[in-house]
């Protein structure tokens, strides 16, 4: 079927019951496929479609912009429903740049996309979010159908320069300041792309963040750690050690990898090597029911706590004094090769809602080598 021309005009687009305003599509023939452009709140740029027996077998689309929007679970369910009425291998080939990609009024970067088009089901070749400051790529991703059943991969990295800067894009103003971050992962789900969840979602995520503070731990700090409630972790360490912990949380880096399966997340040994202390995570969370299930250990830092302490010990030569035991520790500690600081160490098991865990020292065990 040739299409000479095409001339679309919507006044008022619905979708999932939510208007998203006019949509104009206009294209021309040309030999094998059509030539044209789209204008709405939405989407905006030209394509160049090729037609092959009878449907579309690629699309080229050079875009000035992308609006997103977060989906609410209603539109999830929708379009994963709406997914399912449909083969993966239905879809044409996709070339895409997006020059300016929109999120609540920012622009956080640049999109180019590459998708193939196979019998079995789409190939993610590559695709890519970059700005000057933060870079999301996936390396590698897949939706297929077999036997009725389907299957949906991707892999790849973020990076980012500065992630205060980034979460204030995503609305988060004055949460944490600098902080580069590294983030490689590796996920999979028995569904389509919107049909995940944490019943079928497995895979692995790796994370580096580099040095920086948590302005304010009280807000947001699940967002930003996933699966670690360390705001209210916070709340108990800073009655715990009122000297070292304040209202917001300074570290050299963050580093640990999480195991997802089974609608559990596993971590050993996630540390947030913070300046006041360092914190090791191990344990995981029931990702359907939110309970957590870790055992966290808090290493006060030498060099720091004992001359607060000395500090604090008052009268004129508190200051002194606890300088020079301060030092005299920390020397110690390192010929010793950080047998003090394993002794200063303090653990607790956080167990219950993932909201509103209970935190309770565990003095029974032993000592976290």
């Amino acid at each position: 079927m040739d299409v000479k021309a095409l001339d679309v005009q919507i006044g008022r687009l619905l979708w999932d019951g939510a208007a998203k305003g006019p949509v104009v599509v206009q294209a021309v023939g040309r030999a094998g496929g059509l030539r044209g452009m789209i204008d709405s709140a939405y989407v905006k740029g030209g394509f160049d479609a090729d037609m092959a027996a009878g449907r579309l077998s690629s699309i080229k689309a050079d875009l000035d912009f992308v609006k997103l929007s977060r989906l609410d679970e209603k539109a999830v369910a929708s379009t994963d429903s709406w997914l399912d009425t449909l083969h993966p291998g239905s879809f044409p080939s996709l070339s895409l740049v997006g020059r300016h990609v929109l999120w609540h009024g920012f622009d956080v970067g640049r999109l180019q996309v590459e998708v193939d088009s196979q019998a079995r089901g789409i190939v993610l070749r590559s695709a890519s979010l970059r700005s000057d400051n933060h870079e999301l790529v996936v390396e590698r991703g897949e939706w297929t159908r077999h036997g009725g059943t389907d299957r949906t991969h991707i892999a790849g990295t973020l990076k980012v320069k500065n992630s205060g800067m980034l979460a204030a894009e995503f609305g988060y103003p004055e949460f944490v300041r600098d902080t580069p971050a590294e983030v490689n992962y590796t996920l999979n789900w028995a569904e389509t792309p919107f049909g995940v969840s944490s019943a079928n979602l497995a895979g692995t995520v790796d994370m580096k963040l580099g040095k920086g503070a948590l302005l304010k731990v009280d807000v947001g700090i699940g967002r930003f750690l996933g699966l670690f409630n360390v705001d209210a972790l916070w709340r108990r360490l800073s009655l715990d050690f009122s000297d070292l912990f304040g209202a917001g949380m300074a570290y050299d880096g963050i580093a640990g990898k999480l195991d997802i399966a089974h609608g559990r997340a596993e971590t050993k040994g996630f540390v947030i090597d913070g300046v006041a202390a360092k914190i090791v995570i191990d344990g995981g969370v029931k990702l359907a029911t939110r309970e957590v299930d870790q055992v966290v250990t808090v290493i006060p830092n030498t060099s720091i706590a004992l001359p607060v302490a000395g500090v604090l010990m008052g009268g004129p030569l508190g200051p002194a004094v606890g300088a020079a035991v301060g030092a005299g520790v920390f020397v110690a500690d390192k010929m010793m090769d950080g047998q003090v600081e394993r002794l200063t160490q303090t653990r607790y098991r956080v167990e219950g809602s993932l909201d509103n865990p209970v935190i309770t020292k565990d003095s029974g065990d032993a000592p976290r080598e």
